[in-house]
């Protein structure tokens, strides 16, 4: 339960190249930068980690610290990030230097999706499970 195998019937090829270990526990999300060059991957150590695709092996280049509980979705437009976490906020972050430019709160609840549609305009769907009386 809980397996998969990347192999297909007659072939002999094993397609797991390189497994990211780096982070301390498991991970939600991923996602990789339009021109291919940076993966992104978001844990439940709260943590978002950054990682240079295109070599061999794949290394991280930089972790994004500051969410309080694990992350749901992040993306990636140009040189900017933006997770989401059970903290309910949402940051921006800058990955060419790995800095929090800004933190979106006010959130009831955690944020499960994020969307941007472009010009700076970002969209998400928060989790509500209270029930109404």
């Amino acid at each position: 339960m809980g397996s998969a195998a990347s192999k297909r019937a007659g072939r002999d090829r094993d397609y797991l190249l390189q497994t990211l270990e780096e982070h301390e526990s498991g991970i939600n999300c991923m996602t990789l930068s339009a021109d291919g060059s940076v993966l992104a991957t978001g844990s439940d150590d709260n943590n978002i980690r950054l990682w240079s695709a295109k070599s061999d092996p794949v290394e991280c280049l930089s972790i994004l610290i500051g969410h309080s509980d694990y992350i749901t979705h992040i993306l990636i437009d140009e040189n900017y990030l933006v997770s989401a976490s059970a903290d309910r906020t949402m940051r921006k972050w800058d990955i060419t230097n790995g800095q929090c430019l800004f933190v979106y709160s006010g959130h009831t609840s955690l944020i499960n999706r994020i969307l941007c549609t472009g010009n700076d305009n970002i969209h998400c769907v928060e989790n509500n499970h209270e029930q109404k009386q």
